[in-house]
């Protein structure tokens, strides 16, 4: 019974921290502006509304007075699985996803701008049907973060602005997954693991005009160590134990990784505006889940360690807009993003394959008002899953359960802010 427990627990926290993402490298979702969003996030030489906070705090310097910025960005993944042959194909099952933002920002004189921003750069959720390949691995990963980000920008000469930012993060973890036990010709149980935790990081940048036509930036955000504790509660057939199966309780963490940003833009050819991103994610930060547990009912604590050996990442991002009219500006770009995981431990719950996204979109300003609206495609390469992840299992046959087989993405995204100034 305690390596049963073990064995659950261990696979069900690994594929609720590896959760499926549609946007950036690993489970990062860096659309957190429409202006940003479409022009391919290639925003940190420019940074010239309040989403600069999550972008490049620095920027923050640019803007007057008092300014308040919200919005969403909506997510609809299509992921579907080709399973190699003795195996069933499957779709994940339809979900729309909508990680929103907050910002505000004041000036409070001609050297200090201050900012707040609320947003949720990591997460999004998995839902396969009950009766996928994989379903004793998980039918539905679910990870949510929350990041309230305070800011404080500093114009240290007519060119040169520098800020920082503290970070107070707050997660979710929720995670279903199938328990088999068709060789006592059983039904299936059910396992569902639930946590929350939090953690502490901050945010740096620098703004640079170098010319009236040409701006640099750079940027960094901390990586945050979030601590979980939550629970494991069991529906298993009733003739497997005399008694209910004792749930337990769980602690894990995950460190969400560091990002470093460095970007140029240029206003040298008139009503255009050019920049590019280069864009580092420190991945290795995924490199093992270990997961702590200890049951309630006298079950031993203990530890159990996979490894992931995550890589570091670089990204590379393309963005342009057009002032069209006095009220309205075009925008578009381009962004090419490489995959963080290792073959070796590939999961179906992570799309695997580098990916490339495109984007267009517009803003329309009308006096102190301005609204943004993007729309985005990403296209996955395919990515192919043939390793023991998901088996052997204790109670599945040795080739039973691994959900090998290829996984094809794409991903459709809309953006729409609102902002008005004070």
């Amino acid at each position: 019974m305690k390596y049963l427990l073990r064995t659950l627990l261990l696979s069900g926290l690994m594929v609720i921290l590896l959760v499926h993402q549609a946007d950036g490298a690993g489970f990062g979702i860096f659309d957190q502006g429409a202006r940003a969003f479409a022009m391919a996030q290639a925003f940190t030489a420019l940074a010239d509304d309040p989403s600069a906070i999550f972008y490049n705090p620095a920027g923050i310097s640019q803007l007057e007075g008092t300014e308040v910025y919200a919005g969403t960005t909506i997510i609809a993944p299509v992921v579907e699985y080709s399973a190699d042959p003795g195996s069933k194909s499957s779709d994940e099952e339809d979900n729309i996803f909508f990680p929103s933002y907050f910002y505000v920002t004041h000036r409070v004189n001609n050297k200090l701008t201050a900012g707040f921003g609320v947003f949720s750069p990591f997460g999004l959720v998995a839902e396969w049907p009950d009766d996928w390949e994989g379903k004793y691995i998980s039918t539905k990963s679910e990870i949510k973060t929350f990041f309230l980000n305070p800011v404080i920008s500093y114009q240290v000469t007519s060119s040169i602005s520098v800020a920082a930012g503290f970070d107070y993060v707050y997660s979710e973890l929720e995670m279903k997954k199938n328990i088999d036990f068709r060789t006592r010709s059983l039904p299936d149980g059910e396992v569902k693991m639930d946590g929350t935790g939090s953690g502490i990081g901050y945010n740096l940048g620098l703004l640079y005009h170098i010319t009236d036509t040409a701006n640099f930036g750079i940027t960094y955000r901390s990586a945050v160590d979030i601590d979980y504790d939550g629970n494991a509660d069991f529906t298993l057939p009733s003739s497997i134990f005399n008694t209910s199966f004792p749930d337990g309780k769980i602690t894990s963490n995950i460190k969400l990784p560091p990002r470093l940003t460095v970007g140029i833009a240029t206003t040298t050819i008139k009503d255009w505006i050019f920049t590019f991103d280069i864009a580092w994610t420190g991945w290795s930060t995924i490199d093992e889940l270990v997961v702590d547990f200890a049951n309630e009912k006298d079950l031993p604590k203990d530890k159990e360690t996979t490894y992931l050996k995550w890589n570091d990442v670089f990204s590379y991002h393309f963005g342009m807009e057009y002032q069209l009219l006095k009220s309205l500006k075009l925008r578009g770009g381009y962004y090419f993003d490489t995959t963080p995981m290792p073959g070796d431990t590939y999961t179906p719950l992570i799309p695997g394959g580098n990916r490339h996204g495109l984007s267009v979109g517009a803003g329309y300003t009308r006096g102190n008002f301005n609204t943004e609206l993007t729309y985005g495609v990403l296209f996955f390469e395919e990515a192919r899953k043939s390793n023991d992840i998901g088996g052997p299992n204790p109670s599945l046959s040795q080739e039973n359960g691994r959900a090998n087989g290829a996984y094809s993405t794409f991903v459709n995204l809309l953006g729409i802010n609102l902002s008005y100034r004070f």
